[in-house]
């Protein structure tokens, strides 16, 4: 993948500097300015994130209020501009309200979503957070695309593990309350239960919710993408 900037790029009735970026599908273009949102922005890999996009203004969510302030505090103290919001993810309404945020700070240009929780964790959370906060995300943010917006979902590598497979369907459109898709999932296969399997099918989830907005908001001239996060946190053009 190749690119090249181009300043004063016209995105949404409006100029912008953005990156074009040539790829076997075609050319895409890629903003370079505009808010940052990043979930789970109190973990390692949201303030990694958060750490690299430190030029640009930053919304940061998390459901922890206190690691949430640490985190918008260590950040401030060293120049960033950067806005907190404690938000509950696993209802529709506590994604909205991000968008809400969003909206209020200025158009955003990128969302990077890295919340999510795994074992010890409750089986029945753990599906709330991965798998209905994604979901809940993706649909919230939808509506406020702009040409050159770009989407990245932080997942998982527990997601092809053999047993996660076997609920490809009821992720993809998971039904009821993370204790019926819990209580579902025992019933198919007791070992379920378990919150390391939990994890699994959720992350599953995760890539499906993933894939299935990148092919939605590709003829909008957007990009969504489902990226496997390793011992650290990169991003770059090119």
């Amino acid at each position: 993948m190749q690119g090249q900037r181009c300043r004063g790029a016209a995105t949404g009735g409006c100029r912008r500097q953005a990156f074009v970026v040539f790829t076997e599908f075609g050319e895409f273009l890629m903003l370079e300015d505009g808010l940052v949102v990043i979930t789970g922005g109190a973990g390692h890999l949201g303030l990694a994130c958060a750490q690299r996009f430190r030029e640009r203004r930053l919304l940061i969510t998390d459901g922890n209020a206190t690691r949430l302030g640490e985190a918008a505090t260590t950040l401030a103290r060293d120049g960033v501009d950067v806005t907190s919001l404690v938000a509950d993810i696993t209802v529709p309404e506590g994604a909205c309200e991000i968008a809400r945020t969003a909206a209020r700070l200025g158009q955003w240009s990128v969302l990077i979503h890295t919340a999510g929780v795994a074992p010890p964790t409750a089986p029945e959370t753990i599906v709330a957070v991965n798998l209905f906060g994604t979901i809940n995300i993706l649909e919230a943010f939808q509506a406020s695309l702009v040409p050159g917006a770009t989407g990245v979902c932080l997942a998982s590598l527990a997601a092809y593990r053999s047993l996660a497979s076997e609920f490809d369907e009821a992720t993809i459109n998971p039904r009821g309350d993370p204790h019926d898709f819990v209580a579902h999932m025992a019933k198919r296969f007791p070992a379920v239960s378990s919150g390391r399997v939990a994890y699994s099918v959720s992350k599953r989830g995760y890539h499906s919710a993933g894939e299935e907005k990148s092919v939605a908001v590709g003829p909008k001239g957007c990009a969504a993408c489902v990226g496997i996060a390793r011992d650290h946190c990169r991003y770059r053009y090119g």
